[in-house]
């Protein structure tokens, strides 16, 4: 699973450490578990609550809502929406290299069946 976050129990079950121990208790393995700290609902509450005001901030953007900066918002709410932000970002390079990397493959592939007559 590499440097990734916790794909949540259900997931880990078939390709995690649960897979490797199905009769231990969930809470045992996950314990022990490098990535526990980013299972699903398990973030500490100043992390859920950020969250949630990330997304109260991106929900009265998303309907035609400003704020004026640098007074429109506290610094803590600043904070929370712009770490939205860079999350998105973030996803939206992930994606954008994966896609390239699948263009890429399919790009190769397409000129190996045209050189084999395919």
């Amino acid at each position: 699973m590499g440097s990734q976050p916790c794909p949540g129990e259900e997931v880990c079950q078939v390709i995690g450490p649960l897979s490797r121990y199905p009769d231990a208790p969930i809470e045992e393995v996950c314990g022990g578990c490098d990535k526990r700290d980013t299972k699903p609902g398990q973030q500490p509450r100043y992390i859920a609550d950020a969250i949630a005001e990330a997304m109260a901030l991106d929900e009265v953007k998303a309907v035609g809502g400003v704020f004026q900066y640098p007074d429109g918002l506290t610094l803590w709410q600043w904070a929370c929406i712009r770490s939205l932000e860079r999350a998105r970002q973030k996803d939206s390079d992930r994606e954008r290299v994966r896609q390239e990397a699948n263009n890429k493959q399919a790009a190769l592939e397409s000129r190996m069946r045209s050189r084999m007559g395919g």
